[in-house]
């Protein structure tokens, strides 16, 4: 297993994502809760303060469209520091572990997301669980979004296939909700001895609220294999269970 310490806070990339696939085993991004807190106090008290430079940039884009979100703009009084500093941690804390997984990783140390009030849905603790057993599709467009590859501007997909079992992960990074396509290669499918689509699966989305929803998209089985299509909101990941 390829290990990436401290991912978004310390400015990891896609491309440090991308190295670690070469090795084509699984990946685990170690994502840690203090780290959260430390930069949503900064964040929340208007202070410069800790993360690495691009970290701090990249988890103040996404704290900005947070702080705007009813759950801390309309709930929690201004006055009350605390708990604005405390939901806004478990946003970006939620939003670096979702991600991990659009970017093809594990997350790892998800554990301490015990130390929320708000728990992980159960269907997500599943999928975490799952993924780390299936084998993960790390070659080269055996996922492709709209740029041909399984990155796209700010989504990204990743996957796992076995003989029995399919999982994907698409993960939109973005502040504003956007539409996306992705075709997974019917190619490294079979080279992973998965021969089927995805009749049966189930989708769901799950934000960086711990929101799980059950979705639709329009799914198409084509030559190149299955293709998804559908609209992810901002910061929020798309999973996708077919098989056992």
């Amino acid at each position: 297993c390829v290990l990436i310490e401290n991912g978004i806070l310390y400015g990891k990339s896609k491309w440090d994502y991308e190295v670690g696939k070469a090795f084509g085993t699984q990946i685990a991004s170690i994502e840690r809760t203090h780290q959260f807190r430390k930069l949503a106090t900064s964040i929340v008290q208007g202070k410069a303060g800790w993360a690495y430079p691009a970290g701090r940039v990249d988890a103040e884009r996404c704290a900005t469209w947070a702080l705007a979100q009813p759950d801390i703009l309309a709930a929690v009084p201004a006055d009350e520091e605390e708990a604005r500093i405390n939901r806004l941690t478990f946003r970006m804390h939620m939003r670096a572990g979702l991600r991990n997984m659009g970017l093809g990783a594990n997350w790892a140390y998800a554990d301490d997301m015990r130390y929320y009030p708000w728990p992980l849905p159960e269907d997500l603790l599943a999928f975490m669980r799952e993924i780390m057993n299936v084998p993960p599709l790390h070659e080269s467009f055996a996922l492709q979004l709209a740029s041909g590859s399984d990155t796209s501007a700010l989504m990204h997909a990743g996957g796992w296939a076995d003989a029995t079992r399919l999982r994907l992960a698409v993960f939109n990074d973005d502040a504003t909700a956007r539409d996306f396509t992705l075709t997974v290669s019917r190619d490294a499918l079979a080279r992973h001895g998965w021969t089927g689509g995805c009749e049966g699966a189930t989708f769901s989305v799950i934000d960086t609220a711990g929101e799980l929803t059950s979705v639709q998209p329009r799914v198409q089985e084509t030559g190149d294999g299955p293709r998804i299509e559908t609209r992810l909101p901002a910061f929020s990941l798309l999973i996708v269970t077919a098989g056992d």
